[in-house]
C-alpha cells in the first residue's frame, strides 16, 4: 500500500508525523488481518483517507471548469485544492 503525505505534513510536528507514519502502517496490518475473515469491501473500512488511489475521470470541457471551479474553491478540502492546481490545465481547457 502507498499512503500520500497530506498538504503542509513537512510542517507538522515530529510527534505528529510520527503517528501518521505509525497508524498508515497499522491500518495496513489491520486491513491484511480482516481480509483473513471479511471481503476486501468490508475490511477497507479500516483504511485511512491517506491511502493511495488512482482513479480515471471523464468529462466534456464544460463539465471539467466546473468540477475545477469546486475544487479549487477555498472551502474545499486542502488536499483536493493542491491535486486540482497540479493538473495541467492548459492542455486541454
Amino acid at each position: 500500500m502507498e499512503f500520500i503525505e497530506p498538504t503542509n505534513f513537512e510542517n507538522w510536528s515530529i510527534d505528529g508525523k510520527f503517528n501518521f507514519q505509525f497508524l498508515c502502517e497499522e491500518s495496513e496490518f489491520r486491513y491484511n488481518e480482516m481480509l483473513k475473515c471479511l471481503s476486501p469491501q468490508q475490511a477497507r473500512a479500516v483504511l485511512p483517507n491517506a491511502l493511495k488511489t488512482e482513479i480515471i475521470v471523464t468529462a466534456d470541457i464544460d463539465e471539467w471548469t466546473h468540477i475545477r471551479k469546486l475544487r479549487t474553491d477555498k472551502a474545499a478540502h486542502p488536499d483536493m485544492q493542491r491535486l486540482m492546481n497540479m493538473m495541467p490545465w492548459e492542455e486541454f481547457l
